[in-house]
């Protein structure tokens, strides 16, 4: 037996099922003028475990938001990853340590069995930060308290 499903087509040409697209909420940026990027090309890996939420050594960024009126802000994170079975890498974002960026808290990587480092790239919006001195920062943790593992990451902030 067949069975449809109800669709959206995205301008990028991806199709997504209709009950994510209701979902979805659309944030308007306007123009970000402003990018900070911070690189950490160790080929070291960092290996950490913890259940609770701890900062990524090496993604603090501070930064200044311009204007008069809130503004977004955007923050695309990329790293080589791993979290061997059944463990779970987990991140997110935080403004001046205490904001979760939208979408939250989510699984990065989780139970590869090679144990391989993968490439991975997530972006988070902040979407009504107030002018002033901010600072982001990305925060892991192993969903089973297990060993995780990340390296050559790169944090990127766009703002105004």
């Amino acid at each position: 037996m067949l069975r449809m499903f109800p669709v959206v087509l995205l301008a990028n040409g991806l199709l997504l099922p209709a009950q994510v697209e209701a979902q979805a909420r659309i944030v308007a940026c306007g123009t970000l003028s402003k990018v900070k990027t911070g690189v950490d090309r160790a080929a070291t890996p960092m290996t950490m475990a913890s259940l609770d939420f701890l900062e990524v050594p090496n993604t603090r960024i501070a930064f200044n938001v311009g204007g008069k009126s809130k503004s977004c802000v955007i923050v695309t994170y990329s790293a080589r990853m791993q979290a061997v079975e059944p463990e779970q890498l987990w991140l997110r974002v935080l403004l001046d340590g205490k904001v979760v960026a939208e979408p939250g808290a989510l699984i990065a990587t989780a139970n590869d069995a090679s144990g391989e480092y993968r490439a991975q790239s997530y972006t988070w919006v902040f979407p009504a930060v107030s002018p002033g001195k901010r600072n982001v920062r990305v925060e892991y943790r192993s969903g089973g308290g297990s060993q995780v593992g990340i390296q050559q990451q790169t944090i990127v902030v766009q703002y105004r």
